[in-house]
């Protein structure tokens, strides 16, 4: 159920445009936000109500629990230190019944892929994504003598240890703020410089737009709640609640502070031009993994596995014109599939229906040269004489210039007028005439090209009594194939490959000795001189498809990307492999 069934022309999606990115490169990001992280030590205390037992928690800095136990950090004392110790018995005086201290990163002793979930796990719905918070440091300090108001009660300390890795899991949704265009954000500053710079050299592409702003994509930590309980933590706990009051808040705190990852930088242009590709609407869905047969599969189902959660896609749902669009529905096929997770980290699909219109508009100034208006007409004489007139008018609109609904017969453009005959008698002698112009074009997508053919033909029908000749003067064919290819800097490039004439047009008779035939003839050759001079020849260039636009307004990750491959889908579409992009490689 891979890729090569993308079907965005179906009704029920209807996007002009897909970013996929799978699960397995947004928790490589995070990994890598986890590893560098620079993240504060936070210390969180609560203390309770003078003896009474579990009557409730307030929650204090630090600062303000050491200036009522004279120095005692709580943070300092061992598990399992008896109750009586002085430094317990002057922390259950200042009413402290415990404290949380915990520094957002990487669990210690562990790589992100011995962690025992993955941090984000994307489910079935962007509303309600699953963000498991890990800590470099955690630990709770539970001062059961405290809170049961002067019982005998443990000291307990619950301590991450090294090679373990603990986490909270969360649901957090996806927040869309505006950006400052320079970049000056604390997630950019020191490793990821390059990265920043990078982006600010794309973006200078954009000046010739006039107007245009940055929107930045990230997971609303504002929104993040616990789900469940963590198990690390012993249930009807004053441990657990500590944890269910505060830890989420504070890991959400300290995250926006120094930044989280960003889901997608976008370039906002007020009025860009008609031949650019620039997103204008944008929403987003998850696509779970799909089955062999054709069944979502996602974390709550039996079967799953990590490999088919890894490969489900945060999808980017976008319009490049108007305001609207279909609501989001499941795809019915993978974007990336899982024998590929460690190579393809995302997708980028373009409707077949907007990639044919651009191709359309590109094809239609060359059509119309080719579709010629013929007027003619005839004089015929008592004496046996035909006098033939006629013009011809290139430069009409076709008839016929659409993308078509379906199938790999994109684009049909035509033109046909059918054109009756013009007779004319005089006593015993009578002409007809009869010009009848076509030209079809018709373009198909396969693989990675696509095949261009056009037809011009000049059909001419002469009468002179009972002479009469019907004749194709020009009757051509061109099938110009054109191949998709991504050059070295990761854009996508179409470079002409083949080219096969037909020629079936029709030569007059060249008997010149019976001078009755003449006319005709004459006439004949008139008609085709004139429509060769109109050049009609091979197509020589396609221009490339704008998808490299999207380079200079979609940042993925936060990070620019390339092209690794292209190809069309059984249904058309047009579907490119994305990596990110490294700075310092060719642009």
């Amino acid at each position: 159920m891979g890729v090569c069934l993308s079907h965005l022309s179906d009704p029920k999606y209807g996007y002009d445009l897909v970013v996929a990115t799978t699960q397995a490169s947004l928790n490589s990001d995070l990994a890598d936000w986890l590893s560098q992280a620079v993240q504060p030590v936070s210390y969180i205390c609560f203390v309770g109500k003078p003896g009474i037992v579990n009557g409730g928690m307030t929650q204090i800095t630090l600062a303000n629990l050491l200036s009522l136990t004279n120095g005692v950090n709580p943070f300092d004392i061992p598990d399992k230190t008896p109750w009586d110790d002085p430094r317990i018995v002057i922390l259950s005086q200042a009413n402290f019944v415990g404290g949380i201290k915990m520094q957002i990163g990487m669990p210690p002793g562990v790589t992100a892929k011995d962690l025992p979930v993955p941090i984000a796990v994307l489910g079935t719905s962007a509303s309600s994504l699953t963000f498991n918070m890990y800590c470099s440091y955690l630990s709770i300090v539970q001062n059961t003598h405290a809170a049961q108001g002067g019982g005998q009660g443990p000291w307990n300390v619950f301590t991450q240890p090294s090679g373990t890795a603990w986490y909270v899991p969360t649901s957090v949704g996806i927040v869309r703020n505006q950006l400052d265009p320079s970049l000056n954000l604390p997630y950019f500053s020191n490793s990821r410089s390059l990265q920043k710079s990078a982006i600010l050299i794309k973006l200078q592409f954009l000046n010739s737009f006039g107007g245009w702003f940055l929107e930045q994509y990230q997971y609303d930590m504002d929104s993040a709640s616990m789900l469940g309980k963590p198990q690390f933590v012993p249930e009807n706990s004053s441990a657990l609640d500590m944890m269910k009051n505060c830890f989420v808040a504070t890991y959400a705190t300290n995250a926006k502070q120094q930044g989280t990852p960003f889901l997608l930088i976008r370039a906002v242009i007020a009025t860009p031009k008609p031949s650019n590709l620039v997103v204008t609407v944008g929403e987003w869905a998850v696509s779970p993994y799909v089955n062999e047969a054709g069944s979502l599969v996602n974390v709550s189902t039996p079967v799953t596995t990590p490999a088919m959660e890894s490969v489900s896609t945060l999808n980017y749902l976008c319009a490049v014109s108007g305001i609207s669009q279909p609501n989001p529905a499941a795809f019915d096929w993978n974007w990336v599939e899982p024998a590929n997770v460690d190579t393809e980290t995302g997708v980028i699909a373009l409707n077949r229906n907007l990639v044919a219109n651009y191709i359309l508009q590109e094809l239609l100034p060359i059509a119309k040269k080719y579709c010629i208006k013929a007027s003619f007409g005839c004089t015929a004489h008592y004496d046996g004489a035909v006098n033939y007139f006629w013009d011809l008018l290139p430069g009409q609109d076709p008839k016929i210039a659409a993308v078509t609904a379906s199938g790999p017969d994109v684009i049909t453009i035509s033109w046909d007028p059918q054109n009756g005959p013009d007779e004319e008698a005089d006593q015993l002698t009578t002409g007809v005439i009869q010009i009848q112009p076509l030209y079809t074009c018709d373009v198909n997508f396969n693989g990675t090209t696509i095949t261009v053919t056009q037809h011009l033909r000049m059909f001419v029908y002469l009468r002179r009594d009972t002479t009469s000749k019907p004749l194709n003067v020009v009757d051509k064919t061109f099938v110009d194939t054109f191949g998709l290819v991504i050059d070295q800097t990761g854009k996508l490039q179409v470079s002409k490959l083949t080219s096969q004439p037909t020629d079936l047009s029709q030569e007059p008779d060249q008997n010149r000795t019976v001078e009755f035939f003449a006319p005709l003839e004459n006439t004949f050759n008139d008609i085709k001189n004139r429509v060769v001079t109109y050049n009609f020849g091979p197509l020589q260039q396609l221009r490339s498809i704008p998808v490299n636009d999207l380079q200079y307004t979609l940042f993925p990750g936060g990070k620019c990307f390339t092209y690794k491959s292209v190809q069309f889908s059984a249904n058309n579409d047009l579907v490119l492999y994305t990596t990110p992009y490294t700075p310092g490689s060719p642009t």
